[in-house]
């Protein structure tokens, strides 16, 4: 069994910024905001339900493998 990694505040605060331009200020989102939003939001719910819960992101039907949430930093 894989440990589950807890999510740490400041990758919180990614989400609820990526949440905000989706909801918000759709124009100025990017593949990378889409992307921060769907990695951290399954990090904080994995870190929250103990990995009880888990979502997959599906591309053109196709499962997209998993990946760490993009530091746009490396970029």
């Amino acid at each position: 069994m894989t440990e589950i990694q807890q999510i740490e505040m400041h990758e919180i605060r990614k989400l609820l910024n990526a949440v905000e331009i989706l909801a918000v200020r759709p124009a100025q989102c990017s593949e990378n905001t889409i992307g921060e939003a769907v990695a951290y939001f399954k990090k904080l719910l994995i870190d929250r339900t103990n990995g009880l819960f888990s979502i997959e992101l599906v591309v053109n039907g196709v499962v997209v493998a998993d990946q760490e949430p993009v530091n746009e930093c490396n970029h």
